[in-house]
C-alpha cells in the first residue's frame, strides 16, 4: 500500500485581509489536486479573522470532498490566540478545525 505524501503549505509573517485572496487560491488549488494538505502555521507572527475564516472553509471543503487538511500551529501562538480572542476556541473546547499543536518549536 502506497501512502500519499502530504502537500505542505507554510504560512509566515503577519497575515491579514490583504493576503486572503492569494491564500484562498493557493489552498483551493492544493485541496482540489492533492488528497492531503498540511498547513504549517508555526511561523506566523500574526493572523486576523479573514485568514482564520479561509482556514475553516478549507477544512470544510476538504472534508466535503473526501480529502484531508491538517493545520499545524504553536500552542499559545498567533493562531491559537486569535481563535481564543474571537471566541472560536476556549481551553475546554476544540478549535473549529483539527489542529496539531506544536510544543517543540517545529510544527511538522
Amino acid at each position: 500500500m502506497v501512502t500519499e505524501k502530504a502537500h505542505r503549505i507554510s504560512l509566515g509573517g503577519d497575515l491579514g485581509l490583504r493576503d486572503a485572496d492569494t491564500l484562498r487560491s493557493e489552498l483551493l488549488d492544493a485541496i482540489c489536486t492533492r488528497p492531503i494538505v498540511d498547513i504549517d502555521c508555526s511561523n506566523l507572527t500574526g493572523i486576523d479573522l479573514s485568514i482564520v475564516q479561509i482556514l475553516i472553509a478549507a477544512d470544510r471543503l476538504a472534508k466535503g470532498s473526501g480529502r484531508t487538511v491538517r493545520i499545524f500551529a504553536r500552542q499559545g501562538g498567533p493562531l491559537d490566540n486569535t481563535l481564543s480572542r474571537a471566541g472560536l476556541r476556549r481551553p475546554s473546547q476544540a478549535a473549529p478545525f483539527e489542529l496539531h499543536w506544536d510544543r517543540s518549536g517545529s510544527a511538522i
